[in-house]
């Protein structure tokens, strides 16, 4: 069964009219709009996440919308679901357009407000946001250049030992909020995808879109987004910006095997994650 039939599948046996079924984004997972229903299914092969990321998520994004938060919201009964190799869970669809001008103001407040509403929120099974462990154990499985390898190691070993000396406060942050992880509705931006949900500094959040630009090309709406977030560690936000990179590098490594059009994104993190190793006290 593909992942479109096991989304059919269990949108038949809760009862909800898929008929017009639309793909809206594939990429390591399916998602797919059930219309005409108001639910958006996210699928991927059984095993590539972990239940209990998936769990966190689906619970933590229910508690932000509860509080009122600006988050793409579960459906109802949001699983997660298995079919015949697949698993999925459920959204409520709002009507996202990739084209619409992104609010960097106000997806900038909406962030500050997640951080907020998250600020008491005990979720103590939650990643550190550097992820040494699962570093760790990726790096040495990477088919990479002699050289590459030498680089990779020397980031692990100075982001261990940067990890042990730093000493600062930590919640539950998004752990991805780059602004292409805004759905941007006619209402405003909303946050999705909190898949990467971990323990951080909150200027880790911010980090990621610094990150993203600096990558892609800045543009106003990062400004916007920036500015808007509102006060920040300058020195920590540089900090946690280069660590963020470890681990973001070795996913980009271990994805370069599968599609090689990342291998330069790959190449591109490493080195800007041990230009800031080398250089930030």
């Amino acid at each position: 069964m593909d992942p479109l039939a096991a989304a059919l599948d269990v949108a038949d046996r809760l009862g909800l009219d898929a008929s017009g079924t639309v793909v809206l984004r594939e990429t390591r997972s399916l998602v797919v709009h059930l219309a005409p229903s108001p639910v958006v299914a996210r699928i991927w092969p059984a095993g590539q996440r972990e239940a209990s990321t998936v769990r966190r998520e689906v619970e933590v994004t229910a508690y932000l919308a509860e509080a009122g938060a600006a988050v793409a919201a579960p459906y109802d009964d949001p699983g997660p679901f298995e079919s015949d190799g697949h698993e999925l869970t459920l959204w409520r669809y709002v009507d996202h357009d990739p084209d619409r001008p992104v609010d960097g103001a106000a997806a900038g407040h909406a962030l500050r407000d997640v951080h907020d509403v998250l600020t008491d929120r005990d979720l103590p099974d939650l990643p550190h946001f550097v992820r040494l462990d699962e570093v760790r154990r990726i790096v040495p499985t990477l088919d990479v250049t002699g050289a590459e390898a030498a680089d990779l190691a020397e980031m692990l070993a100075r982001a261990e030992e940067r990890v042990e000396v730093l000493d600062v406060p930590l919640q539950p942050v998004h752990g991805d909020s780059w602004l292409g992880n805004v759905l941007r509705t006619p209402e405003g931006p909303l946050w999705s995808d909190f898949e990467l949900l971990c323990r951080a500094p909150r200027e880790l959040d911010v980090a990621c879109n610094e990150n993203a630009a600096r990558h892609r090309g800045r543009r106003p709406e990062d400004d916007a987004f920036r500015t808007a977030y509102g006060p920040v560690d300058e020195a920590l936000l540089a900090e946690v910006s280069t660590l963020g990179l470890v681990p973001l590098t070795a996913w980009t490594f271990q994805l370069a095997a599968l599609q090689p059009r990342a291998t330069e994104l790959a190449r591109t993190r490493l080195a800007w994650a041990l230009e800031g190793l080398r250089t930030r006290p």
